[in-house]
């Protein structure tokens, strides 16, 4: 039996650093047993992202116009996986039940706007991104996390002296 491998995440959720995902596809060439697995629920839609660099990937609709309910395991051609629940399989040897279609398809049509709209929507953001950035970095009690290599749809910063919730609910308060 293969041995897993996880990552964690292809970008981080919190500061938006882009994993070296290739650079660990070559290492685990070394071990043919390895098998290496995404999440890339916050590149999916996001960035161009190359599937063929993991043996299987998971990721959210919900991150990119598509709605709760549904999550996506591609998985390489011919790699083989093990039901961790068994028993019921109506209708896919990998669960019981019967998948919900519709939530397939809105998945499906959720990526496909993403992607068609990727080039657009990454400028756009990144423009945002970059005026928050400029604009923040005027106060002094601001500190920007991410690094500026990080993707630009996550921008982490601390504000020294304020509670996260309270900034929160202020900035709620103005729109």
């Amino acid at each position: 039996m293969p041995v897993s491998v996880y990552l964690d995440c292809a970008v981080d959720s919190e500061l938006g650093t882009v994993q070296p995902l290739s650079e660990i596809r070559e290492t685990l060439k070394n071990y043919p047993k390895c098998r290496f697995h995404v999440n890339a629920s916050q590149a999916v839609g996001k960035i161009p992202f190359d599937f063929d660099v993991a043996d299987s990937v998971g990721f959210s609709p919900h991150k990119f116009f598509g709605i709760f309910g549904i999550g996506v395991l591609w998985r390489r051609e011919g790699l083989v996986l093990e039901p961790l629940i068994h028993g019921g399989a109506s209708s896919t040897i990998y669960r019981s039940g019967t998948p919900a279609v519709s939530l397939a398809v809105s998945a499906a049509k959720a990526l496909q706007i993403a992607i068609d709209d990727m080039d657009r929507q990454q400028e756009h953001v990144r423009a945002l991104n970059d005026v928050l950035r400029r604009r923040l970095s005027c106060y002094p009690r601001v500190r920007i996390n991410s690094p500026e290599g990080a993707i630009p749809h996550i921008l982490n910063v601390s504000v020294a002296g304020v509670r996260g919730t309270e900034f929160q609910k202020k900035l709620d308060e103005n729109g």
